[in-house]
């Protein structure tokens, strides 16, 4: 398992290419744009990537989910709650709509070779924001819900605060003190960190 971080455009939106350093497969969590960039990253690695993994639908997060699907060929998957932002440019901000192949929804696993990335729905800083956690190796990619001492906006459209908190508090926090949480900006953090020094979930 490795993974590689790349800082993406003038918001440092934080996309992943997560992969099986055996087996040479690989997933991109959120390509907020530059897609010849992150696909030459992988090639260097000499990596197949079979997956592009959406945490929400926010321009940021999903710029570079066309290109980097026609270079690649991977298929795109949501969780199926931000079909509204995806589908709707006042929600996304985006240039124009997005399709995704396939929707997700919470407890699916999306298998990467030989890693498993578990869906966890964590609804708040959009409706259909969720989180992917490889419970093997302790990682969470947390996308725009959690960050390291902050939390993710809600007055987007189909932000809510109550439940972004409770996505948080229920589904985040709950997990091992040992897991390495990579966020949608800034610098990783873990959940013990969090849990401890977090002012916004005291």
């Amino acid at each position: 398992m490795k993974t590689i971080t790349l800082s993406i455009g003038y918001l440092q939106e934080n996309a992943y290419i997560y992969y099986d350093e055996i087996e040479k497969k690989a997933c991109v969590i959120d390509p907020g744009g530059e897609a010849d960039r992150i696909a030459a990253r992988a090639a260097e690695e000499g990596l197949e990537i079979i997956y592009i993994l959406l945490t929400h639908g926010h321009y940021d997060h999903i710029g570079g989910v066309q290109a980097l699907k026609a270079a690649t060929g991977a298929a795109v998957l949501a969780h199926e709650d931000e079909a509204p932002v995806l589908s709707n440019v006042r929600s996304s901000y985006a240039a124009a709509p997005l399709e995704p192949d396939g929707y997700l929804k919470d407890g699916d696993s999306v298998a990467i070779g030989s890693l498993k990335l578990d869906v966890i729905h964590t609804p708040g800083h959009t409706s259909g924001s969720c989180c992917y956690y490889d419970k093997n190796n302790n990682i969470l990619f947390s996308g725009d819900t959690l960050f390291r001492e902050s939390v993710g906006r809600h007055d987007f459209p189909t932000g809510d605060r109550v439940k972004l908190m409770d996505s948080i508090r229920d589904r985040l926090l709950t997990l091992p003190d040992e897991v390495w949480v990579l966020p949608g900006h800034n610098q990783e953090t873990t959940v013990k960190h969090e849990r401890k020094n977090n002012p916004f979930i005291k």
